[in-house]
């Protein structure tokens, strides 16, 4: 059993976001990560956040093995993307709740303010 069915339904998409980084209060460090996101049993949408110490190389090494063990654990209906907006849209298109919806909000601003 894939770690990722502890939080979410094995049945449900699993939805996997690209590397991305931020810089946390307080700190001058980028921290890479990327997201996961699916429902649980009921049909609630969760999002869990997953940081590796290191650079954006040692980051997508991890990606790519959850990855490769999310698809060998069982058949199962997976969405990697590339784009954070991307991302955002097909969370809040397949899990339509206030989470997703500020989520795109924030993405959506956030690349606002970099262009």
């Amino acid at each position: 059993m894939s770690r990722s069915d502890d939080l979410f339904d094995p049945a449900s998409p699993l939805a996997v976001g690209p590397v991305v980084w931020d810089i946390k209060a307080g700190s001058d460090q980028m921290s890479w990560y990327f997201m996961v996101a699916g429902n649980d049993r009921r049909g609630e949408f969760h999002a869990a956040t997953v940081r590796v110490k290191g650079d954006r190389e040692r980051v997508c090494r991890a990606r790519a093995a959850f990855l490769l063990e999310v698809l060998q654990a069982r058949p199962r209906e997976v969405h990697a993307f590339d784009d954070e907006t991307d991302m955002a849209g097909f969370w809040e298109a397949t899990w339509p709740c206030e989470q997703t919806r500020n989520l795109m909000a924030n993405v959506k601003k956030e690349r606002e303010a970099h262009q």
